[in-house]
């Protein structure tokens, strides 16, 4: 029984990585600059204010520091597709319970994935 149980969960994770690629199978790479005016989390992290390039490669979202370059925060690449490209960069946030600003959404222009953290 206890095969058989670890199978069935090793074959669910393979279907879960299928459906994940199959997901974003037809994402359009996408890079754009924001900038964010104050201090923000985003999956988790805070990401300080700056100027920064966003990029996703169907994979992963990096923020890249703009003045010196650094990658500073990557995430994985989620959400649904929009069905047509993004036409313009858009960075959606809330305030939460504690007041702190999370980012909840991420449109880069070109890529029609709306990124959700």
């Amino acid at each position: 029984m206890r095969k058989i149980w670890i199978a069935a969960l090793g074959l669910s994770l393979v279907a879960a990585v299928a459906l994940r690629a199959q997901e974003h199978s037809k994402e359009k790479k996408a890079i754009d600059e924001v900038t964010i005016s104050t201090p923000v989390m985003i999956g988790g992290q805070v990401l300080a204010a700056g100027k920064y390039e966003v990029s996703c490669d169907t994979n992963e979202v990096t923020f890249t520091r703009i003045s010196d370059r650094e990658k500073v925060l990557t995430l994985a690449c989620k959400g649904k597709d929009l069905g047509k490209r993004a036409e313009f960069t858009e960075v959606h946030s809330d305030l939460n319970s504690s007041g702190v600003r999370v980012v909840t959404k991420l449109l880069i222009c070109g890529s029609n994935v709306e990124h959700v953290f």
